[in-house]
């Protein structure tokens, strides 16, 4: 369990922030991969480790894989059904004279990732040093990612960090190391729809949302704590907030997550925070935080690239964001910009 005392957990997460934030001038020119928009609809399956059968969440793409977050209660998915490990389904396979050869699993496939590829979309940050300063923005925009000009919603900014350094940044998370994945115990932090600038109606409500997940992550599986604190109320301090609870959750790093599943859940009365991994391309998928919190009901997807040949210890490719959230029976999308845009 992570022990760094609150005032040092908030000077930490408040340097990181700026640095990761502030860049070093350069990057690319706010480049995106392809946005989750033609995701097929979701599985009805879970995860193959998680048991718990959680409410379906709120969009897992930006557009209708599954439905709207909603102040509703949200209807429960079919009864997961275990994955079948025998082989009876093939009564004809003749019983081979040596034992048949153990394939890895493929790190994405059309249905999922593995839970080492989980692992590193945790606890790799989602802007450094030396990306462009508008990285961690999103504009408001359409289901399909397009951006609108004169729009009223604002722009908003988003990160993921964690709060052990990388290889070669000392003490001091966000300092110009390079990726290592993190062992041990470390807190997983977001914070997420943190206005930048005005949109046309400089009194549209959106709440900057600030989490903390201790998170584990060892030779042979990442574990998920049972509790989590998460806050959406801006000026507010996020490590105050309310704390929600659930089963937690314990990965294979080999085991396999399926797109649209719930990975897990956790509760606070009526109110509760789910992870989710949705398919966005062949070789992307994206990391999603469902939200039902008092004030606000949000999707908020990072979304990774899989290089071909990507193993375990290996970085993933950053491409963009978004958040798709429903305020008033009204649904605002904020994509960040694609190359171009």
């Amino acid at each position: 369990m992570h022990t760094m005392s609150i005032n040092t957990r908030k000077l930490q997460l408040s340097a990181a922030v700026m640095l990761l934030l502030a860049g070093c001038g350069g990057g690319s020119n706010g480049s995106s991969e392809p946005l989750a928009t033609n995701t097929p609809a979701a599985a009805n399956t879970t995860t193959t480790v998680n048991s718990t059968a959680a409410a379906q969440p709120a969009p897992s793409q930006p557009a209708t894989t599954v439905s709207q977050p909603s102040t509703q209660p949200v209807a429960q998915p079919a009864a997961p059904t275990a994955p079948r490990t025998d082989a009876s389904h093939n009564s004809a396979q003749v019983t081979p004279t040596q034992p048949a050869a153990q394939h890895p699993a493929s790190a994405i496939s059309a249905t999922g990732i593995t839970g080492a590829v989980l692992a590193t979309m945790l606890d790799q940050r989602s802007i450094d040093v030396g990306d462009d300063e508008h990285a961690a923005h999103a504009y408001p925009a359409t289901l399909e990612g397009r951006i609108l000009d004169g729009a009223a919603a604002p722009v908003v900014q988003s990160v993921q960090i964690r709060s052990t350094p990388y290889a070669g940044e000392g003490q001091r998370p966000g300092a110009g190391g390079s990726y290592t994945p993190a062992t041990g115990s470390y807190t997983y932090t977001t914070f997420n729809g943190t206005k930048v600038s005005d949109g046309t109606n400089p009194h549209f409500e959106v709440n900057s949302i600030g989490m903390d997940l201790e998170v584990t992550n060892t030779e042979h599986a990442v574990t998920l704590a049972t509790h989590l604190v998460a806050l959406d109320e801006n000026g507010g301090n996020y490590l105050e907030g309310p704390t929600y609870t659930g089963a937690g959750a314990s990965i294979g790093k080999s085991d396999s997550i399926h797109f649209g599943s719930v990975v897990a859940e956790w509760k606070n009365g009526a109110h509760n925070v789910q992870l989710l991994v949705n398919r966005v391309a062949d070789d992307q998928a994206a990391l999603c935080w469902n939200y039902h919190l008092p004030d606000t009901n949000r999707l908020y997807c990072n979304k990774w690239t899989v290089p071909h040949g990507w193993k375990e210890g290996q970085p993933l490719v950053k491409a963009g964001h978004y958040l798709v959230e429903v305020r008033d029976g009204n649904t605002t999308y904020w994509h960040t910009r694609k190359q171009g845009q």
